[in-house]
């Protein structure tokens, strides 16, 4: 190798060293630069209550630390709603301190899920806060059996029908101002206390001449704000009925028709007319007797994309009897 190339071959090792070294620094630098300032640590990052009872209030414990090397200072700690309070007795922690954030929820009144946030805003990034999710379940205080009423399939002829709810109030409490009610005009309810005040009945009647079709109603139990509902379902019928009695076609392709049999007991293609509700309805299916007493119901293919709740109304002299639900969902996928 002449001395020209030996140089040049020094020259470009050497300025190889150079950016290596000069690359690793600025990594260095960067890595310094992001690690400093305050630093936000939350743990546990959500907390889950367990069952509450309305108007129970349960709390835990976040530790908020910082493992920056610059003071971290809570600017503000604020929550979604006015059930759920953190509390803040320090607004300062400097590197590798930490605290102890209480966080309390109060139940609601309305049985179910309860979800609520908080929100920690700190100098460690003005731009965006940290969220704390917390969640309980709301339990009623009191018990109600049976949880739902299913009347099935009833004839008209066999109304009025009754069915019975028990009710008894938990955590050791009495029965006070409690009330159970209805909105819907084809039940009733007669509520009658124990005369200790630690448990109550009542008698919830479907009324003779309620119409033919699907019962979808509900019985309300009251209590302090607090409401209870209870699910009454079933079928009126006349003196006939359809096998199925309900049609649940799932999910069905718009580029391919659905097809059902409805076998009806009571009912004749010479006495029986059959419709489809809501009108706008009636351009989708196709309705067609195959036996003295069978209709096969088509939904055509080309039914617009979505969910589709309708109902086969079947008619005996003239005179509505019998109402069959049918529910689909439309699916372009």
């Amino acid at each position: 190798m002449s001395d020209y190339s030996h140089n040049r071959l020094i020259k470009h090792m050497r300025l190889v060293y150079i950016g290596t070294m000069v690359c690793f620094t600025a990594t260095m630098v960067a890595g310094l630069i992001r690690q400093a300032g305050p630093q936000l640590t939350v743990d546990p990052a959500s907390g889950d209550l367990g069952t509450l009872y309305p108007g129970q209030t349960k709390s835990f414990t976040v530790r908020i630390g910082n493992k920056g090397n610059a003071d971290l200072v809570l600017d503000a700690i604020r929550s979604s709603c006015s059930c759920t309070i953190a509390a803040v007795d320090k607004a300062v922690i400097h590197p590798g301190g930490s605290f102890d954030l209480g966080v309390s929820m109060k139940a609601g009144d309305i049985p179910g899920n309860q979800r609520a946030s908080i929100y920690i805003h700190t100098n460690h990034d003005a731009s965006r806060e940290t969220e704390v999710n917390v969640q309980a379940f709301v339990d009623p205080v009191v018990n109600v059996s049976p949880d739902r009423i299913d009347v099935g399939m009833i004839s008209q002829d066999d109304l009025p029908l009754q069915a019975t709810l028990h009710i008894k109030p938990l955590l050791g409490r009495r029965l006070i101002n409690y009330s159970v009610e209805t909105e819907d005009k084809k039940l009733s309810v007669d509520y009658r206390e124990s005369p200790d005040g630690e448990s109550a009945t009542a008698a919830v009647s479907l009324k003779r001449g309620a119409p033919v079709g699907p019962i979808n109603s509900s019985i309300t139990v009251v209590s302090n704000g607090l409401r209870l509902s209870i699910p009454v379902v079933g079928q009126i019928t006349g003196n006939c009925h359809s096998d199925p009695n309900t049609v649940f076609w799932g999910r069905v392709s718009p580029h391919e028709a659905a097809k059902v049999t409805l076998r009806l007991v009571g009912l004749t293609r010479e006495h029986a007319s059959i419709g489809i509700k809501p009108l706008e309805y009636s351009r989708l299916f196709e309705c067609k007797w195959v036996g003295k007493s069978a209709v096969l119901m088509t939904l055509k293919a080309g039914a617009p994309a979505g969910r589709l709740n309708a109902l086969v109304s079947i008619a005996k002299n003239g005179q509505p009897v019998l109402q069959v639900p049918i529910y689909a969902v439309v699916d372009n996928g």
